[in-house]
């Protein structure tokens, strides 16, 4: 990259990291969705729907739930396994405890920047901290009270061991414990599973069903029903921080389509694992992309897991202009489709270099195809 080029992506970035900053951790900024998982804990506590939405009795808390539409807060979204922890927060001050928590994920942030930036020294540049720090899904998180990074972090976790080739087992089992809170996320040992990697694909289902089926003994079928039935009845696909492609064709008022579009992409990348035998890295990346764009709902702040599919490539223009459409600058702005423009280009950098893995190995084919046939001719 030129350096003029240079200073100006570092300066951007910089700006991005500022406004990024300012706005997540405006202090009057409310619950937003940490206010979903401490109202699941209340109605619980009340012997409610933990699902629904109350807006009484959100007002009655007292509490500020950051949202001025009258929904009184959002619901929670999260599989059943998430209404046990969420019942701890009920005679809690969320307050505290959001903060607790976005001090957990900014330092939890911290060490997974560390591991990627010592696993992919060609990024120790201005411009490759700078990036991390201006991640458009962290600053996210930590505007919302969510627990992305938790989450990121079983994912890099996964990636790491992926990527040595060591620990099948203990990487099925982080990617389990991501499919159980996100279940989206199946895509990805799905892939595995088609490209020839049993051990961690079948692992990591072992362990998102079994982390499922404790609810199902405790609760009942009833939870589940309850949860999809707020699952499909969520009325914001369309909300600027959704990067999927149904979120996007929700924008666009084509949501039938973005759901056309979001099947045939994953049976189009199972086409490719099943035929291409990729090895499990490849899959991987593969398998999280697929995943963020399939999905309903992919918020920007599940796009963290995209940072070690991005870093592990060396950038050249395709790869800068998906990095900086991940900046925090456009969540700043309520613009979602930098986001979603930069999965797309993940997607066809990882079709590009499928093509070109399978045009060298048809041209190894025919030239050994060819030395045989020589040799039957000599002989």
């Amino acid at each position: 990259m030129h350096r003029y080029a240079r200073a100006f992506v570092a300066v951007f970035l910089l700006f991005s990291f500022a406004v990024s900053a300012k706005i997540a951790l405006e202090p009057d900024r409310g619950l937003l969705d940490f206010g979903a998982f401490y109202m699941s804990g209340v109605a619980q506590e009340q012997g409610l729907d933990p699902y629904g939405v109350y807006p009484e009795l959100a007002a009655n808390t007292g509490e500020n739930f950051g949202h001025t539409d009258g929904r009184g807060h959002s619901p929670n979204l999260n599989p059943p396994i998430s209404l046990y922890p969420a019942r701890l927060l009920a005679n809690v001050d969320p307050d505290d405890v959001k903060l607790a928590l976005n001090v957990v994920s900014a330092l939890v942030f911290a060490g997974c920047a560390y591991a990627l930036l010592r696993a992919y020294p060609q990024h120790r540049t201005v411009q490759g901290v700078l990036w991390i720090a201006a991640f458009g899904g962290v600053w996210y998180t930590l505007w919302l009270g969510q627990v992305y990074v938790l989450l990121f972090a079983l994912g890099l976790g996964a990636w790491f061991l992926i990527q040595r080739g060591t620990h099948p087992l203990m990487a099925g089992l982080l990617i389990g414990l991501l499919v159980a809170v996100k279940p989206h996320f199946a895509v990805w040992p799905l892939l595995l599973l088609l490209a020839g990697h049993p051990r961690i694909a079948l692992s990591s289902f072992g362990v998102a069903a079994a982390v499922s089926a404790v609810p199902l003994a405790l609760e009942g079928p009833g939870i589940y029903q309850q949860w999809l039935e707020a699952a499909q009845a969520y009325p914001r696909l369309a909300f600027a921080g959704n990067a999927s492609i149904v979120g996007e064709a929700e924008r666009l008022g084509l949501v039938e389509a973005g759901y056309f579009l979001s099947i045939a992409l994953v049976m189009t990348a199972a086409a490719v694992m099943w035929s291409s035998r990729a090895t499990a890295e490849r899959a991987s990346s593969w398998g999280i992309v697929v995943a963020l764009l399939a999905s309903p709902i992919a918020w920007i702040g599940y796009g963290l897991l995209l940072m070690p599919v991005l870093l592990s490539r060396r950038w050249q223009a395709p790869e800068w202009i998906a990095a900086l459409g991940m900046t925090g600058l456009w969540f700043a702005l309520g613009l979602g489709e930098p986001f979603f423009a930069a999965s797309l280009v993940l997607l066809y950098l990882l079709a590009r270099d499928q093509l070109v893995r399978s045009e060298t190995t048809n041209t190894a084919d025919q030239a050994r195809t060819q030395a045989a046939e020589r040799q039957q001719v000599a002989a």
